[in-house]
Protein backbone atom coordinates (compact mmCIF):
# COMPACT_ATOMS: atom_id res chain seq x y z
CA UNK A 1 0.00 0.00 0.00
CA UNK A 2 1.08 3.60 -0.75
CA UNK A 3 0.70 4.62 3.22
CA UNK A 4 3.01 3.78 6.28
CA UNK A 5 1.01 2.25 9.10
CA UNK A 6 1.83 5.20 12.40
CA UNK A 7 1.92 4.14 15.56
CA UNK A 8 -1.46 4.44 16.85
CA UNK A 9 -4.41 1.80 16.67
CA UNK A 10 -7.25 2.19 15.15
CA UNK A 11 -10.62 1.02 16.52
CA UNK A 12 -14.12 1.59 15.08
CA UNK A 13 -16.13 0.40 12.16
CA UNK A 14 -15.88 0.61 8.28
CA UNK A 15 -19.52 2.36 7.42
CA UNK A 16 -20.82 0.89 4.49
CA UNK A 17 -24.64 1.34 3.91
CA UNK A 18 -26.37 2.05 1.31
CA UNK A 19 -23.56 0.58 -0.89
CA UNK A 20 -23.94 0.78 -4.31
CA UNK A 21 -20.99 -0.15 -7.48
CA UNK A 22 -21.43 1.71 -10.52
CA UNK A 23 -20.22 -0.31 -13.57
CA UNK A 24 -16.80 0.96 -15.12
CA UNK A 25 -16.00 1.95 -19.20
CA UNK A 26 -14.23 3.69 -21.28
CA UNK A 27 -14.47 4.26 -25.06
CA UNK A 28 -12.89 1.30 -26.64
CA UNK A 29 -14.29 -0.82 -23.48
CA UNK A 30 -16.61 -3.33 -22.51
CA UNK A 31 -19.78 -2.48 -20.92
CA UNK A 32 -20.07 -4.26 -17.71
CA UNK A 33 -22.63 -4.10 -15.17
CA UNK A 34 -22.03 -4.75 -11.22
CA UNK A 35 -25.17 -4.92 -9.12
CA UNK A 36 -26.14 -6.17 -6.25
CA UNK A 37 -23.32 -5.56 -4.34
CA UNK A 38 -23.46 -6.31 -0.43
CA UNK A 39 -20.61 -6.01 1.60
CA UNK A 40 -20.48 -7.84 4.53
CA UNK A 41 -23.67 -8.85 4.70
CA UNK A 42 -24.72 -5.44 4.35
CA UNK A 43 -23.99 -5.26 8.37
CA UNK A 44 -21.05 -2.37 9.39
CA UNK A 45 -17.56 -3.78 9.16
CA UNK A 46 -16.03 -3.81 12.94
CA UNK A 47 -12.36 -3.62 12.70
CA UNK A 48 -10.44 -3.40 16.42
CA UNK A 49 -6.56 -3.04 17.11
CA UNK A 50 -4.94 -6.31 16.11
CA UNK A 51 -7.13 -9.33 14.33
CA UNK A 52 -7.42 -8.99 10.59
CA UNK A 53 -11.12 -9.06 9.80
CA UNK A 54 -12.28 -11.04 6.35
CA UNK A 55 -15.13 -9.18 4.59
CA UNK A 56 -17.36 -10.75 2.38
CA UNK A 57 -18.37 -9.20 -1.13
CA UNK A 58 -20.91 -10.32 -3.18
CA UNK A 59 -22.28 -8.77 -6.83
CA UNK A 60 -23.46 -9.59 -9.93
CA UNK A 61 -22.01 -9.24 -12.90
CA UNK A 62 -23.52 -8.70 -16.46
CA UNK A 63 -20.18 -8.60 -19.17
CA UNK A 64 -19.95 -9.44 -23.11
CA UNK A 65 -20.13 -13.41 -24.08
CA UNK A 66 -16.16 -12.94 -25.93
CA UNK A 67 -15.15 -10.62 -23.02
CA UNK A 68 -12.40 -13.47 -21.11
CA UNK A 69 -11.28 -11.94 -17.56
CA UNK A 70 -8.48 -13.72 -16.51
CA UNK A 71 -7.00 -11.73 -13.41
CA UNK A 72 -4.23 -11.46 -14.97
CA UNK A 73 -4.21 -9.05 -18.07
CA UNK A 74 -8.22 -8.65 -17.54
CA UNK A 75 -9.33 -8.08 -14.24
CA UNK A 76 -12.35 -7.77 -12.47
CA UNK A 77 -13.61 -6.86 -8.82
CA UNK A 78 -14.92 -4.80 -5.79
CA UNK A 79 -13.36 -2.22 -4.41
CA UNK A 80 -13.55 -0.27 -1.19
CA UNK A 81 -12.31 3.17 -0.82
CA UNK A 82 -12.22 6.58 0.86
CA UNK A 83 -11.96 9.78 -1.17
CA UNK A 84 -12.30 9.13 -4.99
CA UNK A 85 -11.01 6.56 -7.01
CA UNK A 86 -8.73 8.62 -8.97
CA UNK A 87 -6.93 10.14 -5.69
CA UNK A 88 -8.25 7.28 -2.61
CA UNK A 89 -7.00 8.70 0.51
CA UNK A 90 -7.21 4.23 1.34
CA UNK A 91 -8.69 1.36 -0.68
CA UNK A 92 -9.24 -1.97 0.11
CA UNK A 93 -9.20 -4.92 -2.52
CA UNK A 94 -9.41 -8.54 -2.42
CA UNK A 95 -6.64 -10.47 -2.14
CA UNK A 96 -7.69 -13.35 -4.38
CA UNK A 97 -10.23 -13.40 -7.61
CA UNK A 98 -13.32 -13.78 -7.11
CA UNK A 99 -14.71 -16.98 -7.53
CA UNK A 100 -18.22 -16.77 -9.95
CA UNK A 101 -21.07 -18.58 -11.16
CA UNK A 102 -22.87 -18.28 -14.46
CA UNK A 103 -26.11 -18.15 -14.00
CA UNK A 104 -28.05 -17.15 -17.62
CA UNK A 105 -26.30 -16.08 -20.95
CA UNK A 106 -27.61 -14.59 -24.33
CA UNK A 107 -26.41 -14.07 -27.52
CA UNK A 108 -23.88 -11.38 -26.37
CA UNK A 109 -23.62 -11.15 -22.56
CA UNK A 110 -23.22 -13.59 -19.66
CA UNK A 111 -24.47 -13.00 -16.23
CA UNK A 112 -22.75 -14.07 -13.36
CA UNK A 113 -22.69 -14.35 -9.65
CA UNK A 114 -19.72 -13.75 -7.93
CA UNK A 115 -17.98 -13.34 -4.57
CA UNK A 116 -14.75 -12.63 -2.97
CA UNK A 117 -12.99 -11.50 0.29
CA UNK A 118 -11.32 -8.19 1.21
CA UNK A 119 -9.13 -8.57 4.48
CA UNK A 120 -9.38 -5.83 6.39
CA UNK A 121 -5.68 -5.74 8.74
CA UNK A 122 -5.98 -2.72 11.52
CA UNK A 123 -2.11 -2.54 11.09
CA UNK A 124 -1.38 -2.35 7.88
CA UNK A 125 -4.57 -0.87 5.57
CA UNK A 126 -5.86 1.36 8.26
CA UNK A 127 -3.91 4.16 9.12
CA UNK A 128 -5.77 7.02 10.77
CA UNK A 129 -9.52 7.25 12.86
CA UNK A 130 -10.69 8.78 9.60
CA UNK A 131 -10.65 4.96 8.12
CA UNK A 132 -13.03 4.63 10.79
CA UNK A 133 -15.62 6.68 8.44
CA UNK A 134 -17.76 5.75 5.28
CA UNK A 135 -16.26 3.66 2.42
CA UNK A 136 -17.36 3.63 -1.04
CA UNK A 137 -17.54 0.89 -3.06
CA UNK A 138 -17.11 0.64 -7.18
CA UNK A 139 -17.14 -2.38 -9.63
CA UNK A 140 -13.67 -2.48 -11.23
CA UNK A 141 -12.66 -3.79 -14.80
CA UNK A 142 -9.44 -2.95 -16.49
CA UNK A 143 -7.60 -4.82 -19.41
CA UNK A 144 -5.19 -1.64 -19.81
CA UNK A 145 -4.76 1.50 -17.36
CA UNK A 146 -6.15 4.24 -18.68
CA UNK A 147 -8.95 6.13 -17.72
CA UNK A 148 -12.33 5.28 -16.72
CA UNK A 149 -16.15 6.93 -16.05
CA UNK A 150 -17.90 4.88 -13.82
CA UNK A 151 -21.78 5.46 -14.50
CA UNK A 152 -24.22 4.20 -11.62
CA UNK A 153 -27.86 3.82 -13.03
CA UNK A 154 -29.54 5.21 -10.15
CA UNK A 155 -32.05 3.57 -7.33
CA UNK A 156 -35.64 4.46 -6.66
CA UNK A 157 -33.71 6.21 -3.73
CA UNK A 158 -31.18 7.44 -5.89
CA UNK A 159 -30.76 9.11 -9.32
CA UNK A 160 -27.93 8.13 -12.03
CA UNK A 161 -24.81 9.50 -11.86
CA UNK A 162 -22.04 9.45 -14.06
CA UNK A 163 -19.00 10.19 -12.82
CA UNK A 164 -15.70 12.68 -14.90
CA UNK A 165 -13.02 9.88 -15.56
CA UNK A 166 -10.64 7.96 -12.52
CA UNK A 167 -7.58 6.61 -13.56
CA UNK A 168 -7.08 3.04 -13.53
CA UNK A 169 -3.39 1.49 -13.35
CA UNK A 170 -3.14 -2.74 -14.34
CA UNK A 171 0.00 -3.80 -13.08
Amino acid sequence: MRKLAIGTALSGALALAGLAAPAASAAGTPDLTFAGVTVNKGKPIVVGTAKAVNVPVSYTLTRPKDLVIDQEKTVQGVLLYRGTLKSPDNELGPRKAPVCTTKATTDTTVTESCTETIVAVPDQELYEATDAGTWKAAGVYAGRSGTYRFVFAGTATTGAKTSAGDHVTVK
